[in-house]
């Protein structure tokens, strides 16, 4: 059974692939959610795609320092699990832009933090320790594909090519569209304030239930 693993990492064109690439390839089998064992399909190609297997940056693992462990003991169990599929992992040279860009993606989630407690707080710069994290996958699988956003910003169809020809499909007929764009800096300032401002609010709603919900467990004796 063909089982090719795409790991992301987050924020490298992995929305691209899964919603403009892969979903379109004739005889392929697109799995992106966790439930995998039971969404293969022998008679297909099957693309287990999903960047959460290389960790999310908004893990809590990632700001308790277990990132770079855990990522390992990840590869090791698809190591156990697919000791023969062959691995499409991309990267991103620029680490500031990669940074800005894993914030844009926060902020969509309604994160409440400024850039540079963002970075403290998610210990982000632990998510670009990615040299030894591949020399890893490469140690324990014998197909690697590795890619550059920038390489597929700047040359498309060639890193297209490459990867369909590493996965042994042809490529589909697509659009070269922008998928999962980050928000510009203007954007990007209403969408804080406007996370502040209904943090905020939430939080006070959830602190005056809070009073409510033990007046009644006083009054009544029972929790409600």
């Amino acid at each position: 059974m063909d089982i090719v693993i795409h790991l992301g990492l987050h924020k490298t064109g992995t929305t691209f692939f899964q919603k403009i690439i892969f979903n379109k390839i004739e005889n392929v089998n697109l799995i992106r959610r966790y439930d995998l064992i039971i969404k293969l399909n022998k008679n297909k190609v099957n693309i287990v795609s999903n960047e959460n297997l290389s960790i999310t940056p908004f893990d809590n693992k990632f700001h308790k320092g277990l990132t770079s462990d855990y990522r390992f003991i990840v590869i090791d169990r698809i190591k156990r699990l697919f000791p023969n599929a062959k691995i499409i992992i991309g990267l991103r040279k620029n680490r500031l832009e990669w940074a800005r860009s894993l914030y844009s993606e926060y902020i969509k989630s309604y994160g409440c933090l400024s850039f540079d407690d963002f970075i403290q707080r998610f210990n982000i710069e632990s998510y670009y320790d990615f040299e030894s994290y591949v020399d890893y996958i490469k140690k324990n699988f014998d197909n690697v594909f590795v890619y550059y956003l920038s390489d597929l910003r700047n040359n498309n169809k060639k890193i297209v090519n490459d990867v369909c020809s590493f996965i042994g499909v042809e490529t589909p007929i697509y659009n070269n569209e922008i998928v999962n764009k980050r928000l510009n800096e203007t954007l990007l300032q209403k969408r804080y304030f406007y996370n502040l401002i209904s943090g905020c609010f939430n939080r006070c709603l959830s602190f005056l239930f809070g009073i409510k919900k033990k007046k009644l467990e006083t009054i009544y004796g029972v929790k409600k």
